[in-house]
């Protein structure tokens, strides 16, 4: 095999050494690669090769430039040269073809170069090219196995850039580019001068975005940046639906990263900033900004000087609006004001009918699966039309309900409560609270409520049911119960109180338990500390 030396080398069947006058010949392979390489088309590395005889050959694989792209290429075997005649000497070039495949060119007489590929164009006079040939080596075919070969490669190991400009006639260094395995750096080495982007945009040269070199800052449709990054345009990010006086413009984030971020040090400046500028640019019309300081994230509005808090968000996930400290996971703050005085939550489908949902709040856990339903949930507060709805009309009422033990997710909750009107059938109604009574069967059993069952209606049915009402104190004023035997017979003393010595129905002295008639009900009403009124 012979290795590739990276320069400009002897023909040999070894060990290559650099070019020497009066032993390398011809000369004209030499030259044909020199003028490729002018082109910047030239091999780097790789592309030993190897003898499989005295005309076959095997290239390893390689890198080439190519119009100074770089082009990873393939190895290949079996390679026959072309002209083969015994006692002649014939010179084969050893090339990367246009389509970076490895080929061999085949002189046409003994003692010739063969020529390689050059640049054509593709038809008539348009001024597209067809790539030529990159020379890579010579082989000699003599007879013997292997043969000569003279390499006519160079050593490139890594490549920079560096743009000048005439500086009284001296070389100026203004632009380079650099990389390494690290990083790839673009520098401007012109003190305090900027770096400017243009397109050509129908003709005509446009700037698009400018590195300021003085004050280490970006501008995007502006030459004066005042931030580190300064967008001006009369439509930005968004508006995909429309546009405001051109084409929209629109800000496309793909991928599973963050693809924007934007940092600060200093912990009182906001970390983004937007302004609604005049026709000339000179005048602010309005300032908005977004505001992190770490544990809170921000939203505000600049008014004539004044800074008004709009939303914030805390690490605690804490949300307000209106406030600089919201007290719980949702805090809406506001003056009472018209426009301004709480949260509405409003249906818009443009054809609002009597019974259709105005909205809702529901309660629920991720214990199992989340409603998609307000209505659906463990407990909801949810709104209805009572009439279809217009510029005259807006009748509504609200209702309250919950999901019954062991109900699904998907699953309509029960209405209980509501606030609205009664059925007017044949009546004249007027609005107000209705609900379900919360009702309790006791077989036969002791059945004990506690204070907060305060309404419950609670039917007797069996002739060994008891009821034992809860201990009251002065706080438990109001509390109720009504109860109402269905057992077939009149219970006996089967209304008792959890407190029984210090218990009094119906006023003083009266400690006894209480009885009930068949098909009877009686209210048991708390009317002061250990003081059941009973009525009925």
């Amino acid at each position: 095999m012979v290795s590739n030396p990276h320069f400009y080398g002897q023909s040999t069947t070894g060990t290559p050494n650099q070019i020497e006058d009066g032993v390398d010949f011809p000369h004209t392979g030499i030259i044909k690669a020199l003028a490729d390489g002018l082109g910047q088309n030239y091999a780097i590395s790789g592309f030993d090769i190897t003898f499989d005889s005295a005309t076959q050959i095997d290239v390893a694989l390689g890198v080439i430039f190519r119009d100074g792209k770089r082009h990873a290429i393939s190895a290949v075997a079996n390679l026959a040269l072309g002209r083969t005649t015994a006692s002649e000497n014939s010179y084969h070039l050893v090339v990367v073809d246009k389509d970076n495949a490895i080929a061999i060119r085949s002189p046409s007489a003994k003692d010739k170069v063969a020529n390689y590929t050059v640049r054509t164009l593709t038809s008539g006079t348009t001024t597209a090219h067809k790539q030529g040939d990159t020379v890579i080596a010579v082989v000699t075919h003599n007879g013997s196995n292997p043969a000569p070969v003279q390499y006519l490669t160079v050593d490139k190991a890594e490549n920079s850039l560096s743009i000048g400009y005439s500086n009284s006639g001296t070389y100026a260094e203004g632009l380079t580019i650099d990389t390494d395995a690290g990083d790839t750096t673009i520098e401007n080495k012109v003190s305090d001068k900027d770096i400017i982007f243009k397109v050509n945009d129908g003709g005509t040269p446009t700037e698009v975005m400018r590195i300021d070199g003085s004050v280490s800052r970006v501008g995007i449709g502006t030459t004066t940046p005042e931030k580190d990054l300064h967008v001006v345009g009369s439509s930005l990010f968004g508006n995909v639906t429309g546009s405001e006086g051109t084409a929209p413009r629109t800000l496309n984030l793909i991928g599973n990263d963050a693809v924007i971020r934007v940092a600060r040090t200093s912990t009182n400046s906001p970390a983004l900033e937007f302004l609604h500028l005049s026709a000339d640019g000179n005048t602010r019309h309005s300032y908005w900004d977004i505001y992190t300081d770490g544990d809170r994230f921000t939203i505000r509005d600049r008014q004539s000087g004044d800074i008004n808090v709009l939303t914030i968000l805390e690490s605690n996930q804490n949300v307000g609006i209106g406030t600089i400290a919201p007290a719980n996971v949702f805090q809406v703050s506001h003056t009472g004001d018209d426009a301004s005085d709480g949260i509405m939550v409003v249906r818009e489908d443009t054809g609002t009918l009597s019974g259709d949902l105005l909205g809702g709040i529901g309660f629920d856990s991720t214990d199992g699966n989340v409603p998609s339903r307000t209505t659906e949930a463990s407990a909801f507060i949810s709104a209805y039309a009572t009439e279809d709805h217009g510029t005259g009309d807006k009748g509504g009422e609200l209702k309250m309900g919950i999901s019954f033990i062991d109900e699904n997710d998907d699953t309509t909750s029960t209405v209980l409560s509501r606030i609205g009107y009664p059925t007017a059938t044949n009546a004249t109604v007027y609005a107000g609270a209705f609900s379900r009574a919360a009702v309790a069967t006791v077989a036969a059993a002791t059945y004990s409520p506690a204070i907060a069952d305060s309404g419950t209606v609670i039917i007797m049915t069996n002739a060994s049911s008891i009821v034992t009402l809860p201990d009251v104190g002065a706080t438990e004023i109001g509390v109720q119960f009504t109860i109402i035997n269905n057992s077939g017979g009149t219970l006996t003393g089967k209304i008792l109180s959890a407190d029984f010595t210090n218990t009094r129905f119906n006023g003083a002295g009266s400690y006894a338990a209480q009885d009930i008639e068949d098909d009877k009900a009686k209210t048991f009403l708390c009317v002061g500390a250990d003081n059941w009124q009973v009525i009925g």
